[in-house]
């Protein structure tokens, strides 16, 4: 009995269940798909049966087609090779957590059947039109199977996000959404700040900092809220603000403003960093005017979050001896500052 195990990238030791190894027996390899797709890169792993595959498995629960109910190996036989392709940016650790689309070889006619990952990964549809593998001519992938794959890592790795580190003008890998960065240097008119507006033609499943989700939650509450969609609707932009001195590395976004929905009127609503080291906890402002803040009152709250965030050193040259270090409402950073102060420390001058 041959099994081809589609969660494994490797024949190397391990079990599932009493079936014994991955492919007891097969040969197995990968290879790249395509080098031109836009950042995202592809791979198949092709299971190798010999004389053929009896069972394909995602771990220990063998693949059932959707919708007729029935198991995809019992549906097609002889199955010599099975090819998983799935997304390394996505999916590059030991085992395939995702795969997108399977490609079947038919012993002795031709048939190429094709399945694409309904979202488990037990359940798979079958693609129409693919009994004569239109996904390749010859050896080379055409610009459909680059289509498909796209559009199916999209929604399986929930890729329609937007990611407040980029700042400029990006889309997902199937081009469905397009994110429209604009910058101002100026902070909006608060020197020492810029600000970066983003504006989406689709819905988008989450916020992120680079590949962490971000979450949020009303101020005095414990418990953060792990969903964070922007509909477009009511939510036609976000507006992120960093300080100056950060503007290459954009190690710390200090503040967001952002409508969380109709609940609250599509009013945009000011959120803070909360200061984990990645960005990923945000805290509802309830101190500063949701419609119309001042720019004083938000140079304020932007001075506050950097000092809490940054924890400088405010250095004012025409002091002597002690003095309140200003903005300072955190335990993290210097209440009391000595004049002369060591060197070493962080100093930014007001």
């Amino acid at each position: 009995m041959y099994i081809a195990n589609i969660r494994r990238k490797s024949t190397n030791g391990g079990t599932d269940g009493n079936e014994g190894t991955c492919i007891k027996g097969d040969d197995a390899s990968l290879s790249n798909v395509s080098s031109d797709l836009k950042d995202q890169c592809y791979k198949h792993y092709i299971h190798t049966g010999r004389p053929r595959i009896t069972h394909i498995k995602y771990g220990e629960k063998d693949l059932i087609i959707a919708d007729e109910y029935i198991n995809l190996a019992d549906k097609h036989k002889p199955i010599t090779n099975v090819s998983v392709y799935f997304n390394v940016k996505h999916d590059g650790g030991d085992e395939i957590k995702k795969p997108l689309l399977l490609k079947l070889k038919i012993k002795n006619n031709g048939n190429n059947p094709w399945y694409e990952n309904t979202g488990d990964s037990k359940t798979w549809r079958r693609i129409s039109g693919t009994r004569v593998n239109p996904f390749y001519k010859g050896s080379i992938p055409t610009q459909a199977l680059k289509e498909k794959l796209n559009k199916v890592a999209c929604k399986l790795h929930n890729l329609h996000f937007l990611d407040i580190y980029k700042t400029k003008d990006y889309e997902c890998p199937c081009g469905t959404a397009k994110v429209k960065v604009t910058e101002d240097k100026t902070g909006g008119g608060i020197p020492g700040y810029i600000k970066y507006e983003y504006s989406y033609t689709s819905n988008k499943n989450s916020v992120r900092y680079k590949n962490l989700n971000l979450k949020w939650k009303n101020n005095g509450e414990n418990k953060y809220d792990e969903t964070f969609p922007l509909v477009r609707k009511d939510t036609p932009n976000l507006t992120v603000y960093y300080c100056k001195e950060d503007e290459k590395r954009k190690k710390k976004p200090l503040l967001m403003q952002v409508s969380l929905g109709r609940n609250f009127g599509g009013i945009p609503i000011p959120l803070g960093n909360d200061g984990d080291p990645y960005n990923s906890t945000w805290t509802v402002i309830e101190d500063i005017d949701y419609l119309l803040t001042p720019p004083d009152e938000l140079r304020d709250k932007l001075q506050e979050l950097k000092h809490k965030l940054f924890r400088p050193v405010i250095i004012n040259i025409t002091e002597e001896g002690k003095y309140t270090n200003p903005y300072c409402k955190s335990d993290g950073c210097k209440q009391q500052i000595t004049y002369p102060v060591r060197t070493g420390l962080l100093y930014v001058r007001d």
